[in-house]
């Protein structure tokens, strides 16, 4: 069991909730998190691309792409330090709003758990944590001081007229405390501070006291167990699952096995060709983005014609159960979910990246109908630009006719594989929009080499595109 203290801090703007988390932490020597900090972060992503944290769509979009990483002492957004940025008054008038849609809070609130499972004892800070994010914590604290006195703070930090400042925090906790989505509350048996006339130690003094006693009454340290890697989902969906990990030797076994299956017998009852291999890099980090992912043997055929061990991001409905979710981990496939940006998902491919392996991505997400390739989806680019992973664009060709969608049997209809040029990843840009232009202009691009391969692998296959101008 943990040995140190969860302790949760919440509280309106100004309550002093960020001062006395810190010190708090420093006392008990566990890590702090400041999950306002994210919302921030978050808000500063949203302005600093030029969006209105009005668009729920593209702001929860933006977020969900976003790359935000909040240590004790700084704050980077894409690699991009915000530390002072996001306390200015542009991003605090747009915090709440954006915090209030239900797929940032989603989003980040996997980070912040997924932050605590990973850590013996923490304290952590925010709005919601005592009753949201972590509502199992040791002792739950709840911050509140008058507005007035909560403005007076806030000016001090930025010179700013309290007057003003005090009609801004009103503003926000009426958004806050309105929101439908996981509310500023005050938990039930949170340990409630007025801080109006305590000093930050006083507060602190105060907490560490009720800490004390809760240890004497045995209390304390029965929040969760510490997980020995963080490559454990923590979802019990998925079992447990380890994904985004290297393969253990039964891993490897498993690979081997369904790997040669696909070679020794698919290869022939598909007469599968395959056309430029040479540009396949052998070894180092790789993204294999397919095109044209209209069959369910894409996966398999994919896998077995490129001469790498690589790791598969699969939806997660393939891992309905702890046995497949167990199987498809030694085969190197994690999940993924369909109908938003996973970020979860995104961890794991990086993790197998950074590592120097090969993962394949369908840029198109789900399977799709049609001759042409549809839009893509930002993760491989910013897969690509963050870990320095070349993409390797794939036609595959034929596999629609060998095996439909909704088939259970297929067919020995030939398919065809033709390989592209690896494209080096891009270079991280100077701003957070720039990035953003970049990232977008070179999904387009992408979608124009892998329509090209996919035109080529089809007119090999035999089942030629030739779309008219109609066609999806």
């Amino acid at each position: 069991m943990n040995t140190k203290p969860v302790v949760a801090i919440d509280g309106p703007a100004g309550a002093g909730k960020t001062s006395v988390a810190r010190s708090v932490a420093r006392a008990l020597s566990v890590p702090y998190l400041d999950t306002g900090a994210m919302y921030r972060a978050a808000a500063w992503a949203v302005l600093d691309a030029g969006v209105s944290p009005s668009d729920a769509e593209e702001v929860a979009r933006l977020v969900g792409v976003s790359e935000i990483l909040v240590k004790e002492d700084s704050v980077t957004v894409g690699g991009v330090d915000v530390t002072e940025a996001i306390r200015s008054p542009e991003v605090t008038e747009a915090v709440s709003l954006v915090a209030a849609y239900p797929e940032v809070r989603s989003g980040l609130l996997a980070l912040q758990r997924d932050w605590v499972r990973w850590r013996n004892g923490c304290v952590m800070e925010g709005r919601d944590i005592s009753t949201v994010v972590l509502p199992d914590a040791d002792l739950k604290v709840y911050l509140d001081a008058s507005p007035g006195v909560r403005a007076q703070r806030r000016a001090g930090e930025s010179d700013a007229d309290p007057a003003s400042v005090e009609a801004s925090i009103e503003r926000r906790d009426v958004l806050d405390s309105g929101r439908e989505h996981a509310p500023l509350r005050r938990a039930p048996d949170a340990f409630v501070i007025d801080t109006d006339g305590l000093s930050v130690d006083g507060v602190v003094s105060r907490i560490l006291t009720e800490l004390r006693r809760r240890k004497k009454a045995g209390e304390v340290g029965k929040v969760s167990e510490p997980v020995k890697s963080p490559a454990v989902s923590g979802d019990p969906r998925y079992g447990r699952s380890r994904f985004g990990e290297r393969r253990s030797l039964g891993g490897s076994v498993v690979h081997f096995v369904m790997r040669s299956s696909v070679q020794i017998v698919g290869f022939p009852f598909f007469r599968i060709r395959r056309r430029h291999l040479r540009r396949v890099p052998r070894k180092g980090a790789l993204i294999v983005a397919p095109a044209g992912h209209r069959s369910n043997l894409d996966t398999p055929l994919v896998g077995g014609a490129v001469p790498r061990n690589m790791h598969y991001m699969a939806k997660d409905t393939l891992f309905k159960s702890p046995f497949w979710s167990s199987f498809l981990a030694a085969l190197g496939g994690f999940p993924t979910l369909r109908d938003k940006v996973d970020r979860r998902a995104l961890r794991y491919a990086r993790r197998v990246l950074e590592r120097g392996e090969a993962l394949v991505v369908f840029p198109e997400g789900e399977r799709k109908t049609g001759r042409r390739v549809h839009p893509l989806f930002s993760g491989p680019v910013w897969l690509s630009e963050v870990t320095g992973a070349p993409i390797l664009p794939v036609g595959v060709g034929g596999a629609e006719r060998a095996m439909p969608k909704g088939a259970l049997i297929p067919r020995p209809y030939r398919v065809r594989i033709v390989f592209g040029e690896p494209i080096p990843a891009l270079e991280k840009a100077s701003s957070r929009a720039s990035s953003i232009y970049r990232r977008q202009r070179a999904s387009e691009e992408l979608r124009e080499v892998l329509q090209r391969l996919f035109d080529e692998a089809q007119d090999w296959a035999g089942t030629p595109n030739d779309p008219p101008s109609h066609d999806p």
